[in-house]
């Protein structure tokens, strides 16, 4: 989806957090770069003083290695700016999968959950106009500027944690 594999076979499906561990694959685009600008935020995590944007990569870079470990090992090998937006698409993938399945959403009710990826889709949309309300914002602003990338595969992985809501709960 946002990733080109060497042999440039394209357009990967996303239907979880795994899909974002692809550490053969390259980044492509040309790096491109647009203002951010900051809003209230949608209610789905609470909008946080944004720190430097190597204060933000570095918390990226930190829950990477904490929760992948040996795809952060992979993420190694790549050059320094690319491992930077790998690791910035990696927590956002956790964070859209912790929407549902972290054990605090376990308990809670299809409505909710569904209104909650409502407002993620919206926080997501607004990463792609340039919209800064975190740090995990800014990282993935700095990253699509510089690594211009679909929305519609964010909006797949989306969908496809609403998918879920809608079958198993």
């Amino acid at each position: 989806f946002f990733l080109q594999a060497e042999d440039g076979i394209r357009d990967y499906k996303v239907t979880g957090v795994q899909t974002c561990a692809l550490p053969i694959f390259r980044m492509v685009g040309v790096p491109r770069r647009f203002p951010a600008r900051r809003r209230a935020g949608c209610g789905v995590m609470p909008v946080a003083p944004v720190a430097s944007l190597e204060q933000a990569y570095e918390v990226c870079r930190r829950e990477t290695a904490r929760w992948a470990k040996t795809f952060y090992l992979g993420t190694l090998l790549l050059p320094p700016a690319k491992r930077r937006a790998i690791w910035a698409i990696y927590v956002w993938c956790r964070r859209t999968d912790e929407l549902m399945d972290s054990p605090e959403a376990q308990n809670l009710p299809a409505s909710v959950l569904l209104e909650r990826l409502a407002e993620w889709e919206d926080r997501t949309r607004g990463l792609f106009r340039g919209e800064v309300n975190s740090d995990l914002d800014l990282v993935m602003v700095d990253t699509i500027s510089r690594y211009p990338q679909p929305l519609q595969a964010y909006l797949d992985m989306i969908e496809g944690q609403r998918m879920d809501v809608q079958q198993h709960r």
